[in-house]
């Protein structure tokens, strides 16, 4: 999907896709392998896990076999579809796009051609018996579990017949071509036009087109919701733990320190200021007489000296009338 990606300049709606077998070869074999060994197509790595799951189900769980063999051919269905819509058939892009249409370099491509050769012979160390094979890999656990509980260990169960593993295996290719033969009738040969059933049931077409709506119901369930949580949680730490809690204790400190700056001004400096103020009024007369100069304390003297003789010049005066 990368590789295609990135051959189409970013695009990745199949829908505006198609034609791309010639124009990325690399890619276009390297996916179409892969679509047959996720389809299940023999002998592919993807059949023979997919066997072993429909085997394994078919002896204990009828119910799951059938929900499994009815997967299988959706698989088919869909994994054609999608290769049948970007690499098959003409080109659905812009212009703008078919022009820049290139394959992708080595270090993508290489990675392809490797999962690519393991796609067509990993699923060989599970060669099935009833084709002379030995599954290893369906024992490589044994020596873990042995000795466990019963229901968590290895569950021995009768192998079934040679005759039975054949017809199961029939059954998954027939669902298999089954899948392959829609895709091909739909998106191949258009002998039966998507758009035409889409429009026969349009509420079914929904119904698949948005994928049973488990995107929206998973958006309105966690993701909306985490995000309401997300929102809460933002809003109870600006209002409650930043408006209350460091706000509401920037603004206690803030007035604290207006009302203690208040009390040293007018309290404290007030009252010690008025003491002052109340000092220099009292010691303003002391402070006419001690000038600190000595022509004044001269002339002070003098004036003292004056009013003392004229103060008993006074008095002799009187005294020598009442003599007289």
């Amino acid at each position: 999907a990368g590789s295609v990606i990135h051959a189409m300049s970013g695009e990745q709606d199949i829908r505006k896709m198609g034609g791309l077998w010639e124009k990325i070869p690399i890619t276009a074999r390297t996916v179409g392998v892969a679509t047959l060994a996720i389809a299940g197509i023999f002998p592919f790595a993807g059949f023979f896990s997919k066997d072993e799951i429909l085997g394994q189900a078919f002896d204990r769980f009828f119910l799951l076999w059938i929900i499994g063999f009815i997967t299988a051919g959706m698989t088919a269905f869909y994994m054609f579809r999608l290769f049948f819509l970007t690499f098959i058939g003409y080109c659905r892009a812009d212009e703008h796009v078919v022009k820049h249409i290139h394959e992708s370099p080595r270090p993508m491509v290489l990675p392809l051609m490797i999962l690519a050769g393991f796609s067509v012979i990993g699923g060989w160390i599970g060669w099935p018996e009833v084709f002379g094979g030995e599954n290893r890999f369906e024992r490589f656990l044994d020596p873990v579990l042995i000795g466990v509980m019963p229901e968590t260990g290895t569950v021995k169960i009768a192998h079934h017949a040679y005759a039975k593993e054949i017809l199961l295996m029939v059954a998954s290719l027939a669902i298999v071509g089954l899948g392959f033969w829609l895709a091909y009738e739909f998106y191949c040969t258009k002998r039966v036009a998507p758009e035409l059933l889409a429009s026969r049931r349009p509420a079914l077409y929904r119904l698949l087109l948005h994928k049973y709506y488990v995107d929206e119901i998973y958006d309105a369930a966690i993701v909306e919701r985490t995000k309401d949580l997300g929102t809460l949680l933002g809003r109870f730490d600006a209002n409650v733990i930043d408006g209350v809690g460091v706000d509401g204790a920037g603004w206690l400190a803030r007035f604290g320190s207006t009302l203690s700056m208040w009390w040293d001004k007018w309290i404290i400096d007030g009252l010690l200021n008025f003491s002052a103020k109340m000092m220099q009024l009292f010691s303003y007369p002391v402070r006419l007489l001690q000038t600190g100069l000595f022509s004044s304390y001269a002339m002070l003297i003098l004036v003292g000296l004056v009013i003392l003789l004229a103060y008993y010049g006074h008095h002799v005066q009187v005294l020598l009338r009442s003599v007289r």
